[in-house]
């Protein structure tokens, strides 16, 4: 599951949302925290959930993270972590369930000019990936697949092609 979630702003419409699914899901994407990197995650406690956040630095807003089950074992993937801050921003964990090894990643793209370092990040967190690992990304990528016109066309052959 993936949700646009101001932590600061939802936090508890996420809390009921987790509470009404009853929080069968092992890991839940979140996009725009609007975490910043000086505020304390522990203030935000998911019950059954461990956060990982990825926050901007010197922007305000935005920011990715993962909720994953406390009872998963997991690592964080530094080296697929895309972090151009204001241009793309992503965080990836290794997380062991249903008998394999999952890679999962949260990454937003907000609408800008910067496709080559777009494509060039997400070449990168393919490209790293074993085949015996499965990959989900969950993303917040603002193009319009209703207009297959320029770098939306592009994206689409894009995700295509790394089936």
């Amino acid at each position: 599951m993936f949700v646009e979630c101001p932590c600061n702003n939802s936090y508890h419409e996420l809390l009921q949302l987790l509470d009404d699914i009853e929080s069968n899901l092992d890991v839940i994407g979140l996009c725009e925290t609007f975490l910043t990197s000086d505020q304390s995650h522990s203030s935000y406690s998911f019950p059954g959930y461990k956060l990982i956040v990825k926050n901007r630095v010197s922007l305000n807003r935005r920011g990715v993270g993962l909720l994953i089950k406390h009872c998963l074992k997991y690592e964080v993937r530094e080296d697929l972590i895309i972090w151009l801050e204001g241009e793309v921003e992503s965080n990836s964990v290794e997380v062991e369930f249903n008998g394999g090894t999952n890679l999962i990643s949260t990454l937003h793209w907000p609408p800008s000019d910067h496709w080559e370092e777009f494509v060039e990040g997400m070449n990168d967190i393919f490209s790293k990936v074993s085949d015996n690992v499965s990959n989900v990304v969950m993303a917040d990528f603002n193009f319009n697949l209703l207009d297959l016109t320029g770098h939306n066309v592009d994206f689409l052959n894009l995700m295509i092609s790394k089936e």
